[in-house]
């Protein structure tokens, strides 16, 4: 999506992608440090396996989730 849009500034193109680590929060099951942990990891693996994706770290692996 975000690398399907054209993105200029003064008559010149830039490419833009993006990559998303995403980590959703058990309440009382684990630390701040330990949820930004696994949507660092999540992040990481977006970036190694193509960027211009979303990876979920569901709190044993990271999985895509969109890529495009």
């Amino acid at each position: 999506m975000v690398a399907g849009t054209n993105f200029e500034f003064e008559n010149v193109k830039i490419p833009v992608t993006i990559s998303l680590g995403i980590a959703q929060a058990d309440v009382g099951e684990e630390t701040a440090a330990e949820l930004i942990a696994r949507a660092d990891e999540a992040l990481y693996h977006s970036k190694e396996t193509g960027r211009n994706r979303a990876s979920l770290h569901d709190g044993k692996a990271c999985v895509d989730t969109f890529q495009h």
